[in-house]
């Protein structure tokens, strides 16, 4: 496997996070980081019925989109906006192992989300900008996601332990909950396609 992990913006991601990202998973993960170009997300990929993209057709968009010096590579696809696969009501991300590519939306994670649901799209009673614990938070929940995503990449599955990155996130409490560290049990694994991590 190559040594680097992409990082491709998708639409307008804040500069902040992607710096946040590049430096946290190149210590994670032991391997070089690579802020690729942005990209638009694909018009057709906007389902009107749900107001939400679909994650499939995002995924299979950037599969077809990647060059033969990326498709070594792990890549992480990062979004702003809401994203659902068929069954589900909503994701945080989605991933396949082969090529490694993923992506994770911000959209859910973000604070501001559901301060807007709930009082319009301006939020008056915090405005329309992450407090400074808001953006500790923000960022916390990003990184987990992406550790989640960039792991199924790996081949790893969901863990039983709520603890570990790779417990599937059912609602946002649920990636509060666990770290974006891996637990001794997928570590070992990750050891095996990742040597040394």
């Amino acid at each position: 496997m190559a040594d680097i992990i992409n990082i491709i913006p998708l639409n307008n991601i804040d500069k902040d996070i992607l710096d946040f990202l590049e430096n946290n998973l190149a210590k994670i993960f032991k391997r070089k980081i690579h802020i690729l170009y942005r990209i638009s997300v694909p018009q057709n990929s906007f389902d009107r019925s749900r107001n939400q993209y679909d994650a499939d057709k995002i995924l299979s968009y950037l599969t077809e989109k990647l060059t033969l010096k990326n498709i070594q590579d792990i890549s992480l696809a990062i979004l702003n906006i809401d994203i659902f696969v068929s069954a589900l009501n909503f994701v945080f991300g989605l991933a396949i192992n082969f090529p490694r590519i993923c992506l994770i939306s911000t959209a859910r994670l973000n604070p501001l989300f559901y301060t807007r649901r709930s009082i319009g799209p301006v939020g008056k009673s915090r405005g329309t900008y992450l407090t400074k614990e808001d953006k500790k938070i923000f960022n916390e929940r990003t990184l987990t996601e992406a550790v989640h995503e960039i792991g199924h990449t790996l081949g790893l599955d969901h863990c039983t332990s709520d603890k570990c990155v790779m417990f599937f996130s059912n609602t946002l409490l649920d990636t509060d909950k666990k770290s974006y560290n891996f637990c001794t049990n997928c570590l070992t694994s990750l050891k095996k396609v990742i040597p040394p991590i």
